[in-house]
């Protein structure tokens, strides 16, 4: 499996599922990149807001759902300290196997669903606005 991970916008990280072959090589590399997130939140002293595409997941991927409910787990209090809110933009397969993890373990964060990226964005664009005008309060 191959999963892009991006930086470039932080503190929104996009994580993006391609649909090739699953390994267990691919899915630990996975697991890895994920948690070196959490230490560049450490370095950055900020939250994050992660973008998952999983429109293109493969559907091997239902072999590995044990090991990421195992693995969301273990990361949990890290998750609790460093995840603002999660984001996913899903096809019908990345849904049914976002369904299937979330029954196993509930998300330590917001999160909201898309199946399109252009109502994402929007929602992004107002998500900004709205912690932007939510902090000046603060501040005043």
């Amino acid at each position: 499996m191959i999963v892009q991970y991006n930086t470039n916008n932080w503190p929104y990280v996009k994580i993006k599922f391609l649909n090739n072959s699953v390994s267990d090589n691919g899915f630990n590399e996975h697991l890895k990149n994920f948690k070196d997130l959490y230490k560049l939140c450490e370095e950055k002293n900020k939250k994050m807001i992660i973008i998952f595409d999983l429109r293109e997941i493969p559907a091997g991927t239902i072999k590995y759902i044990r090991k990421q409910v195992k693995f969301n787990k273990e990361v949990q209090p890290l998750s609790k300290i460093w995840l603002e809110q999660s984001f996913f933009l899903t096809s019908t397969i990345g849904k049914t196997i976002l369904d299937l993890v979330f029954s196993f373990e509930k998300p330590v964060s917001p999160y909201t669903i898309f199946s399109n990226e252009k109502d994402l964005i929007n929602y992004i664009e107002k998500y900004d606005k709205n912690k932007i005008l939510n902090n000046e309060e603060v501040l005043e």
